[in-house]
């Protein structure tokens, strides 16, 4: 028994040995998120970024199909409600 308790003692002495600086434990902690939180808030930034560039070359390559099927869908119900 004692040589497990002697065993997590010496366990516990390397760990505050290699246990990181203070420093670096505070630039992980940077306005308080984490790295990998960090990483998700930026992807999602780039992400809408990119979104909003490629928005307008999509409307303009499919806005006049869409208008047209509009169009073509409301004179179709507008002939058949007149009969």
């Amino acid at each position: 028994m004692s040589e497990t308790v002697n065993q997590a003692g010496q366990l516990a002495n390397e760990v505050v040995k290699f246990a990181p600086p203070a420093t670096y434990v505070a630039a992980t902690k940077f306005l308080g998120m984490s790295p990998a939180e960090w990483v998700t808030w930026l992807t999602i930034i780039y992400l809408l970024i990119q979104l909003a560039l490629a928005l307008p070359k999509l409307a303009n390559y499919y806005g006049p199909k869409i208008t047209r099927q509009y169009l073509s869908l409301s004179l179709w119900i507008k002939s058949k409600r007149g009969k």
